[in-house]
């Protein structure tokens, strides 16, 4: 019986945690694909799947889709983008050398690490808000490509790849090990069948930044928060017609001709005024006709001749086609809820209150930070780490790898905030090793860390002085 008290004890043996995959697998039709590598069908989920592969690209064609989406991906930047050392400043109080070589090892690393994102063919900011596609889409992908330079293996590109250029490549456990092209493997991507892949065929994981939205029993390609919107976005385009219909129709007011008591069969004339001859004879109409035909050539211009007695109305119908527009407005604020999980952020309420608007900045704001968290950690692991350990060796990488920091406060937060940090710089809580992390959440421009040390130990050594002289200028009880 295992040892509660030995932790190795409770791990289960390598064999037995795949017990389920393999006991699927045999269980299954697709027991035959054990031990062998298969790509995933290209689509994400059933909408794809039956509706084609632009579906979603549709769907943010849509301002109320565009415009929920937009806002999350906006306020993950719009702090910036920075890359921090993990190190910790020493302190400046008391020397440590041990913790200064450090401190001025990680700012070497991170320097470097901070200029070869500068350099990027393609700007960070702009390859960061590619990727955010994949809450559209489900994940984006963008290939790394490196090139050597002065003795070091520089990152020179992030490009995302389009959707349509390759498929997932996984094991039997659904473990993630690379990318094939599309084209290079059989039609069981496209089909949905799970399609055979050759070693040979399979780029590395390792070269490329993946980012997924919400993946499901760990599926890679995860999923779409426009999924639960689909069904409002059909019915809206439903919609569209007949609402363009009722414009037509109702728009411009419909006029009707009332013809003079007695009214006669008139005369056939041509575009030049002639009268028609029909063997000899004038071409006539009965007087309905002609009615009509002088209605519809005064529809069409500007001016008529009518018989004496003759009317002109109009039929005009009462409404807007309000039906129409309110359903339309239901449509967009159902889908705007599905995206963002509230409908106060990017659209006027009808009935609400300042709580209300409140509390919807506070849902937004909770799924921005969420994000930021997930785009931070998967760049540091896919990109920043990479980096660094074919530069500067594994032995290295745990201790001084920078990371991605997006800013975690909110706009509405940031006065509060700020209060909270004056207040505890006040108390002397704070130590200047805090401050970039501090600087990084109010979106504040990096600081010169060096000079900031300097300016601390001379506020210090200050202090100490003023303190001395004034334990000299009162001498203790006893003294002469």
């Amino acid at each position: 019986m295992p040892d509660p008290n030995n932790v190795k004890s409770r791990i289960p043996p390598a064999d037995m945690q795949s017990e389920l995959v393999l006991a699927m697998l045999s269980n299954s039709s697709l027991g035959y694909l054990s031990g062998y590598l298969q790509s995933l069908p290209i689509y994400i989920d059933d909408l794809q799947r039956d509706f084609g592969l632009d579906t979603y690209e549709r769907m943010m064609r849509d301002p109320a889709i565009i415009s929920a989406v937009g806002s999350i991906a906006t306020a993950v930047l719009s702090e910036g983008i920075r890359i921090l050392s993990p190190i910790n400043s020493p302190s400046v109080t008391s020397e440590n050398p041990d913790q200064q070589a450090k401190y001025e090892r990680g700012q070497e690393i991170c320097d470097f690490v901070n200029r070869t994102m500068e350099d990027l063919q393609q700007p960070l900011d702009e390859v960061l808000s590619e990727m955010l596609g994949c809450l559209s889409y489900g994940h984006s992908v963008a290939e790394q490509t490196y090139e050597p330079r002065n003795g070091q293996l520089i990152l020179t590109s992030l490009k995302v790849k389009p959707r349509q250029a390759y498929a997932f490549v996984v094991d039997n456990y659904m473990n993630l090990l690379g990318f094939t092209a599309a084209k290079a493997s059989t039609g069981g991507i496209l089909s949905g069948m799970l399609a055979m892949v050759s070693p040979e065929q399979i780029i590395g994981r390792e070269k490329f930044f993946v980012l997924s939205n919400s993946p499901v029993c760990g599926d890679p390609r995860g999923s779409s928060v426009l999924r639960a919107a689909y069904n409002c976005w059909w019915l809206k385009q439903q919609s569209w017609p007949n609402q363009l219909k009722f414009l037509a129709q109702f728009g411009t007011p419909s006029l009707f001709y009332i013809l003079p008591e007695g009214a006669n069969e008139a005369e056939v004339v041509d575009a030049n005024g002639n009268v028609v001859m029909e063997a000899g004879v004038p071409l006539t109409i009965n007087a309905e006709d002609a009615g009509l035909a002088k209605l519809l050539a005064f529809q069409s211009g500007s001016a008529a001749c009518l018989q004496h007695g003759s009317e002109i109305g109009k039929i005009e119908v009462a409404g807007d086609g309000e039906a129409y527009i309110k359903a339309i407005d239901l449509y967009d604020r159902q889908m705007v809820r599905a995206i963002l999980m509230t409908t106060r952020a990017t659209m006027e309420a009808q009935f609400g209150s300042k709580a209300d608007s409140g509390h919807a900045q506070d849902v937004v704001g909770r799924i921005t930070q969420l994000l930021r968290r997930k785009v931070e950690t998967a760049f540091t692991r896919q990109v920043i780490m990479p980096l660094v350990k074919y530069n500067f060796g594994d032995e290295v990488v745990n201790e001084f790898c920078p990371r991605l920091a997006l800013s975690h406060v909110n706009a509405e937060d940031v006065v509060a905030y700020g209060n909270m940090i004056s207040n505890l710089k006040q108390s002397e809580y704070l130590d200047v090793s805090q401050y970039p992390e501090i600087d990084a959440s109010l979106g504040l421009p990096q600081r010169d860390m060096q000079a900031q040390m300097e300016r601390e130990a001379a506020a210090a050594e200050l202090q100490r002085d003023n303190a001395q002289m004034l334990s000299g200028a009162f001498p203790t009880a006893g003294g002469d």
